[in-house]
């Protein structure tokens, strides 16, 4: 396998200055691995305050596969699931390199980097395709494994903060080897994943206060699907997800930090397109107790995302319009001149999407996560209908549909509700979506 793999979103008119494009912008990326939307961004306040009031904050940003290496994947390509081919944590080596954001700008002219977590189960001895730069691990914070241009080794160091430090080099020593080559640098932390292990410095940190939200304090479960039952956790864990996870990005707002006082230092803020954001979310409590991610709830969905370029967002903005995952690389190769059709929409332009395809084939044993089963989920602004299949097939085994105007918080499953031909037109249109292709796609 590893010889194959290296073989409209609506912005409101305030949030997006139209202006000519002039020289490629810098392309920086700074990913986090299971952050949630939810509860996590107020202990980040540089990077609220340096990308997000600086740029646009979109508050309804979704991972179309709300899995590690699936999402990646997405991000790398702007491409569904289904079309990239990485359905599990254990199948990066599927990716199609070729159609990478970093192989497409790197043929553009980028300097292109990663510094970070890659694929899940990449083996990190194998340098990642089309990168000129890299430091790359397959996760941890304490004396982690690192493949750093091409020498293996072990490391000592936070690795959140070895992760800055490469970064850092990088704006540095790109803009002193060649002004007029942009770059691509991917910064991939690999917090707040679990176990999460802050900082030293930010070990018993004060935090503010974690909103339990009406999901959270759901009762009556009897409309939801019973194998949620395999993703619950103890209370006493999910307190530790809850708190850890959240010092651990303290170290992240850090870095964030610095990658931007070092923009500013070499005088590129003004021409860098800067994304915040994470591979998925996690719940941390919802509908009962689950700890975790893939399914489609919101919690598991629902990711950060923040963009600043001078310019061309205008600052101080949040958008509530349907985004995804599949949009970050479609935006990247808008920017950098490069056309290239996708799955997603580039936010740089106008339009309006009004609908989104969530999908899973279900988790592996090599996910190590609970076994949960496949699905697909149709989220407009208005409702979530979901379909859940017996493990890694089609065949049906649960229905959800929530009105979101009455019911943000998905409490009430109305699916048995709807009319028969209703049902069949909702599900008729997720195996539409399922199998869509650049522009079919929702």
């Amino acid at each position: 396998m590893l010889a194959a793999a290296l073989a409209l979103l609506a912005l409101t008119p305030p949030a997006v200055a139209q202006t000519e494009r002039g020289e490629p912008p810098n392309l920086l990326v700074v990913m986090t691995d299971d952050q949630r939307a939810d509860g996590t961004m107020a202990v980040m306040p540089e990077t609220r305050r340096r990308i997000g009031r600086q740029g646009v904050t979109f508050t309804q940003a979704h991972a179309t596969t709300p899995k590690c290496c699936p999402s990646r994947a997405s991000f790398f390509t702007g491409r569904y699931a289904h079309n990239h081919g990485v359905i599990s944590n254990s199948r990066g080596a599927n990716l199609d390199q070729s159609q990478t954001v970093q192989r497409l700008l790197q043929l553009r002219g980028y300097r292109t980097a990663i510094f970070g977590k890659y694929l899940n189960a990449w083996p990190v001895e194998v340098n990642p395709p089309f990168f000129d730069e890299w430091a790359i691990s397959n996760g941890g914070y304490e004396n982690t494994f690192w493949n750093m241009d091409g020498r293996v080794r072990t490391k000592r160091r936070y690795s959140t903060d070895l992760v800055a430090d490469r970064a850092v080099k990088f704006i540095r020593q790109a803009d002193r080897r060649d002004e007029q080559e942009p770059w691509l640098a991917w910064v991939t932390p690999y917090a707040p994943h679990l176990p999460s292990t802050p900082a030293d410095r930010h070990f018993d940190a004060p935090l503010p206060f974690f909103p339990l939200t009406p999901a959270m304090q759901e009762t009556d479960l009897t409309d939801k699907p019973d194998f949620l039952e395999k993703a619950r956790n103890e209370e006493t864990r999910l307190a530790t997800a809850r708190d850890d996870g959240r010092r651990s990005l303290m170290a992240v707002d850090q870095l964030v930090g610095r990658l931007m006082d070092e923009l500013k230092a070499r005088k590129e803020v003004g021409n860098t397109l800067v994304v915040f954001t994470s591979d998925n979310g996690f719940m941390l409590g919802e509908h009962g107790g689950v700890v975790g991610k893939d399914l489609p709830y919101p919690a598991s969905t629902r990711i950060p995302l923040l963009m600043r370029w001078p310019g061309h967002f205008r600052p101080r903005r949040t958008n509530a319009k349907l985004v995804a995952n599949i949009d970050v690389a479609t935006t990247l190769l808008d920017a950098g001149g490069v056309s290239r059709q996708t799955d997603g929409r580039s936010l740089l332009e106008g339009g309006r999407r009004q609908a989104l395809l969530i999908e899973s084939r279900g988790s592996y044993a090599e996910d190590r996560a609970p076994r949960l089963p496949a699905f697909r989920s149709l989220r407009t602004p208005n409702f979530r209908y979901a379909e859940y299949y017996r493990h890694n097939t089609f065949d049906l085994i649960f229905r959800e549909y929530y009105d979101l105007n009455d019911d943000p918080w998905e409490l009430e499953n109305q699916a048995e509700a709807l009319s028969p031909d209703r049902r069949a037109e909702l599900s008729q249109q997720l195996k539409d979506y399922g199998t869509c292709k650049g522009r079919a796609c929702p």
